[in-house]
């Protein structure tokens, strides 16, 4: 059974795939093969094209040195093989030569890599190797498409007389056209050439001088190029060794072409199969410049795309430097048939149109943009109803062509049939419309049909609402600025928001209210309903992204500390281990010097024994000095703050002086760089701890983080999660360092990188406020972020 319209693939934008497939393809050969593949539901069919492409895309990433070779179309050098007394020309054996080294350089890259890449390799798993026929081929032509001078012992002889005898008649003519010259006799032109035969430009008034043949003459009739005497027997015989030569070059074309000849039609297989891999690379390029994946294929009836793309609209952006809004979807046996709802040019119809593409390009094998993680599976056929297709020829109406299409959909559509159905029910009276397109969606649904459909009517909301396979879902939309997200929600219906709208854009208010009377209370409740649920929706959102924000800051703050405990413990040990050990030293030392001493005391007399008494006394003072300075050295000074002190911040081993003080901030100059840091966080050192401090100072060098740190940071180009977590890193540096203002650069655009930024810091204490930067400096494209 085949889709349906017969133009489908221009209706969804297949078309346009194809062609940028086909631009990717070496030759004519992948070209062709662009333009002819079409769209399968056979299973092991997709299959097997996913995997080829997939492999392919491998290949690609990995780098492997895949060799890419010429991709030509030689049917018809092939063609010519099979008549009898046909010869192949040179160029013709140059283009086969590259085919053949192509083929062979393509089969022993996949052999080498079989395990890698099976399914490419089987494509070319039985081609033999084509040395034989490349060496014959390269024995006789160059690389350039000419017979080469030694192709066969009697050619190079022929070559080797022909430019010998050349040389001489060069030699002489030139020698006559000097003498011609010198008596005047000659035009100012040098030596030429006429019907292969060297000549000499003679002014007619001398023709009768130079004895010779004349062969033309200028257009005025002035100049006759006339061969000499002299030189006449010398060309006939190079112009015989040409004529002989020529003979020999057919002689040796024919003797290769019935080499070729017996391989024709094997060659003619490998040049197709490497068209198919030309077709299978240009579908792997063309995925790598969307960055598209390999989904699951499942043979249940399912699909789940998640953070999928719309490949067209994608690249457009991309070339524009704009932002893609990813669509994430499922389609199941509880959730057959989408019914999205929601404002105009709110996304509805590229959402629909994104689902059908996604699933037409995995049927025709080619990887889709979404997450690897997505899945779908095959539909016998697709039927879509997408705009305007009223006929004057067929005198069919916009409606009337909408409901012969649901003719078609309701007799032939079943259980593997997947249907896009865009404004469903428009076109006529909505008092009609509505129930008319209710009861087809009733009868789709009974038939168990896959689908999606956009519609403003409210009774397919209910009805989605209500009736098992079927499910709501809404483009997100910005209730307070009235403007649409570009975001697929499910589950809920959306609003059309007509009458908001109508206001925003200055409609007068009171046809808007007269327009909101004749509503009707039952219609103007369900949207209030719709209005209501979607700004709880987004207050919720914004209370959870809070939240978020808040679990990671603390989450990461715990590793912080997690981090700095095992860190101080690891030192504590250390540091223990080392007093130990010079205590240990110490007391070695001292029981030494002790032990000495009393063996002198006791060999000495009377005044030696005092002095030694002495020596060790000024021990003992000397160690308890040195442990007594070495516990204060590290200790703060209890003096107070004041300009010209220096001070460190606690916690922290770098040193600075205090240049201003003020009540609760102290201007303090670390280095090279100044900082105005709360006086809480400072404590005062004398002249000795500050010198130690700068000795044993490691680690983390708060005053080099200081001076390197940037206060702006730009997020342009990133992903939302990804700015997210950039800034929030940014804004801890900042916090640690002390820093009281930061600029964050996220672009205008549609300002959804500048809203989640801004939802995602609320949820930080240290944060006093945040607001645009001035308009000349940025505007909204900047948030200016004030720390406390």
């Amino acid at each position: 059974m085949k889709n349906y319209p017969e133009h489908i693939e221009e209706k969804i934008g297949f078309d346009q795939i194809r062609q940028k497939i086909s631009a990717y393809c070496f030759g004519p050969k992948g070209k062709e093969m662009a333009a002819k593949a079409g769209f399968s539901n056979r299973f092991e069919s997709v299959e097997l094209w996913l995997a080829q492409t997939g492999e392919w895309l491998r290949i690609l990433e990995e780098e492997l040195g895949m060799p890419e070779g010429r991709y030509l179309d030689i049917a018809k050098s092939l063609d010519k093989l099979r008549i009898e007394g046909y010869f192949l020309f040179e160029e013709e054996f140059l283009e086969l030569k590259w085919v053949l080294k192509t083929i062979d350089g393509l089969t022993r890259f996949f052999n080498q890599h079989s395990e890698d890449f099976p399914q490419l390799q089987a494509l070319i798993a039985h081609i033999p190797p084509q040395r034989p026929l490349i060496q014959a081929i390269d024995a006789v032509i160059d690389d350039e498409g000419r017979m080469r001078s030694n192709a066969s012992p009697l050619l190079q002889q022929i070559n080797s007389l022909i430019s010998d005898i050349e040389r001489e008649v060069q030699k002489r003519a030139r020698s006559l056209y000097k003498k011609a010259k010198d008596q005047g006799w000659t035009a100012d032109t040098e030596l030429s050439v006429r019907e292969g035969r060297i000549v000499i430009p003679i002014v007619s008034e001398h023709k009768r001088k130079l004895k010779g043949i004349v062969h033309d003459e200028s257009g005025s009739g002035q100049i006759l190029y006339i061969e000499p005497t002299e030189i006449i027997e010398m060309n006939n015989e190079l112009r015989e060794l040409q004529l002989e030569r020529r003979r020999e070059i057919e002689r040796i074309l024919r003797e290769l072409t019935a080499k070729i000849a017996p391989e024709a039609e094997s060659i003619r297989n490998y040049n197709n199969r490497l068209g198919v891999l030309d077709f299978i690379r240009a579908k792997a390029l063309f995925a790598r410049s969307i960055s598209a994946q390999v989904p699951v294929l499942k043979k249940a009836m399912q699909i789940r795309w998640i953070k999928a793309f719309h490949p067209l609209l994608l690249l457009h952006h991309r070339q524009s430097g704009l932002d893609t809004i990813p669509l994430s979807v499922e389609l199941n046996e509880d959730h057959r048939l989408l019914v999205i709802s929601g404002p105009n040019a709110g996304g509805k119809s590229v959402a629909m149109k994104s689902i059908g593409l996604l699933q037409y390009m995995v049927q025709c094998g080619i990887p889709v943009p979404a997450s690897p993680d997505s899945y779908t599976c095959i539909f016998k056929q697709l039927f879509i109803d997408i705009g305007d297709e009223q006929s004057l020829d067929n005198d069919l109406s916009t409606y009337s062509s909408h409901l012969t299409n649901m003719k078609h959909f309701v007799e032939l559509a079943n259980g593997k049939t997947m249907v896009l159905i865009d404004e469903f029910g428009t076109g006529t009276d909505p008092q009609f419309g509505g129930p008319m397109a209710e009861a087809i969606l009733e009868s789709l649904n009974r038939k168990k049909v896959y689908g999606v459909v956009t519609t403003h009517y409210s009774n397919l909301k209910l009805m989605a609402d209500k009736v098992e396979g079927l499910q709501n879902a809404a483009m997100a939309y910005d209730t307070a600025k009235l403007q649409p997200l570009y975001r697929l929600e499910t589950g809920k219906p959306g609003s059309s928001f007509a009458l908001e709208v109508a206001a925003k854009i200055g409609l007068p208010e009171q046809i808007i209210s007269r327009a909101r009377k004749k509503v009707g209370h039952k219609q103007q409740n369900l949207d209030d309903l719709l209005l209501d649920l979607e700004k709880e929706r987004k207050e919720m959102e914004e209370k959870l992204a809070k939240a978020a924000a808040e679990e990671q800051h603390y989450m990461r703050l715990k590793e912080e500390y997690a981090s700095l405990k095992e860190n101080l413990e690891s030192r504590k040990k250390d540091i223990l281990q080392q007093a130990r050990e010079e205590a240990y030293q110490l007391l070695k030392n001292s029981n030494s010097l002790v032990e000495k001493t009393i063996r002198e005391i006791k060999e000495a007399g009377k005044e030696v024994k005092k002095n030694k008494r002495q020596e060790l006394s000024d021990t003992r003072q000397k160690l308890e000095k040195e442990v007594k300075e070495g516990r204060k050295v590290l200790e703060p000074s209890n003096e107070p703050l004041e300009v010209g002190a220096q001070v460190r911040l606690r916690g922290q081993t770098s040193t600075g002086v205090i240049i201003e003080l003020q009540s609760k901030k102290a201007t303090v100059e670390f280095g090279e760089m100044r900082t105005q840091v709360d006086i809480t966080r400072l404590e005062r050192v004398n002249r000795k701890t500050a010198r130690e401090l700068k000795r044993q100072a490691g680690g983390f060098d708060t005053v080099k983080e200081m001076q390197q740190f940037n206060m702006d940071i730009d997020v342009r180009g990133q992903r939302g999660e990804e700015a997210v977590q950039s800034v929030i890193s940014f804004l801890d540096r900042a916090i640690i360092l002390g820093f009281d203002k930061l600029r964050v650069i996220h672009g205008i655009g549609d300002g959804i990188l500048r809203k989640l930024i801004r939802q995602q810091l609320k949820g930080f204490p240290q944060i006093e406020k945040m607001e645009d930067e001035h308009i000349d400096r940025g505007g909204q494209g900047v948030t200016l972020v004030y720390l406390k």
